[in-house]
């Protein structure tokens, strides 16, 4: 009996809870104490396993708890929320609302930001951030005519809106449109086109900025199999042993700006894949001859003014070696390549950027779709963003026409337990007492 008491003294839900001296003794124990409290990605910090030789202390990784009252006011899908965090730099949030110490926000919230929204810190708004964030953390009758080209208002009854493509030598007359282009095409196409603009209205697509990217994928000669390698769909691969072992518990590298010491990547964060371990179509067998690792480099603009492509490759390899603390792999060892220059092709969610973005509906037969479109309502990012916005278009069109339609759309994740009750809180202590200045609660 004695034994059965002292075995459930200390247990919650099934886990052995830790005795003020576990704490004392272990701060790690603390951390993750803390950490159980914590909405994602907030725990990240706290009780994630950082390499040996990371700067990052105890106190670097709490610091992340200073965040929790942003954290928790924000509404990725609450437009007010969007207008007071959207006027505010990712930068100024973290390191002087919520006291992120300048180590954590480097080691950990920099390279997120160059690789997620894809800018740094100083140039990305607080809302896009934290929404980023918080998504990433938690989940994830008439003619339907999608173009990038001239359209036109006929002014007929009926069908009425008019596209003409290759240079006038080919017209679609249509009952609506669906414009799926992103934001910095959108602001060519009107400024090409008076009729689009006149069509469009005041959307301040002059002022939507985009962001380059470089997709360098890399063919290798094949090491030999290291197999065993956790977080990926396979768990094979033929890269080399050094990067294999580096990249051991997950196919996928994160990797902020100025690795290295590598002029290119001042400002420019990237991606690592071990495409063996994520697709099928590369998954290692008795046929496969290659490795395939692929680097995507994001705000990548001096990378994309390099013309050469085994230049390209040739700095993608060193920037792996920096970035994984493995030996670079000789540019010789390439059988083949592929880089995609994409400039100005991905959104920027620049401060102010929410103001810019349309939303699903201009006007009864003109809707858009993207991932920057409607960035106040669906909290949803990327390519997910896309699909979503372009699903509510039809809906709206079908709406419109008196056409049926299934465009089911699934809701967000919804929040954990801990944040719906911060979330209560945060909502109450805005009614109380607003934050001034900003309006930004501070840690």
């Amino acid at each position: 009996e004695e034994e059965e008491e002292e075995e459930g003294v200390g247990k919650k839900d099934g886990h052995k809870f830790p005795s003020p001296l576990d704490l004392i003794l272990s701060p790690g124990a603390a951390l993750e104490l803390i950490a159980d409290l914590l909405p994602p990605p907030l725990d990240v910090a706290l009780v994630s396993e950082f390499n040996p030789s990371s700067p990052l202390t105890l106190v670097d990784r709490a610091s992340a708890v200073g965040l929790l009252g942003a954290w928790a006011d924000f509404g990725q899908e609450d437009p007010k929320s969007w207008d007071i965090y959207d006027k505010v730099s990712a930068e100024e949030l973290f390191l002087r609302k919520a006291g992120v110490t300048e180590a954590l926000y480097e080691e950990l919230v920099q390279p997120l930001l160059h690789v997620l929204p894809m800018c740094p810190g100083y140039d990305c708004s607080a809302a896009a951030a934290l929404s980023c964030f918080h998504v990433f953390a938690l989940q994830s009758k008439g003619d339907l005519t999608s173009v990038g080209a001239e359209v036109g208002d006929t002014g007929t009854d009926g069908p009425h809106f008019e596209v003409t493509l290759n240079d006038g030598e080919d017209t679609i007359v249509c009952d609506g449109v669906i414009f799926a282009v992103g934001g910095t095409s959108m602001g060519k196409l009107v400024a090409a086109s008076p009729e689009t603009d006149a069509l469009m209205g005041p959307q301040g697509f002059d002022r939507v900025r985009g962001v380059t990217c470089v997709a360098v994928r890399l063919f290798l000669e094949p090491d030999a199999i290291s197999s065993g390698l956790s977080g990926g769909k396979h768990d094979s691969t033929l890269l080399p042993p050094d990067v294999a072992k580096a990249l051991k518990d997950t196919p996928v590298a994160v990797c902020g700006p100025e690795i290295g010491g590598i002029p290119e990547l001042q400002e420019t964060g990237f991606c690592v894949y071990d495409l063996q371990r994520m697709q099928d179509k590369f998954a290692v067998d008795d046929e496969k001859e290659t490795a395939v690792l692929e680097v995507d480099f994001f705000r990548a603009d001096s990378i994309a003014d390099i013309r050469d492509d085994q230049e390209v490759a040739a700095l993608a390899l060193k920037a792996v070696g920096r970035a994984l603390g493995t030996q670079v792999i000789d540019l010789s060892k390439v059988v083949d390549m592929s880089v995609v220059r994409a400039r100005d092709a991905v959104s920027h969610f620049a401060v102010n950027s929410a103001q810019c973005s349309p939303q699903v509906k201009i006007r009864r037969g003109v809707y858009m779709c993207g991932d920057w479109i409607d960035r106040k309502g669906h909290a949803s990012w990327s390519t997910e963003k896309s699909v979503v916005t372009g699903r509510q278009a039809v809906a709206a069109l079908a709406k419109d026409l008196g056409l049926k339609c299934r465009t089911e759309i699934i809701e967000a994740a919804p929040d954990t337990a801990q944040l719906k009750a911060l979330r209560t809180i945060a909502r109450k202590l805005r009614e109380t007492i607003p934050p001034p200045g900003s309006g930004i609660p501070s840690s």
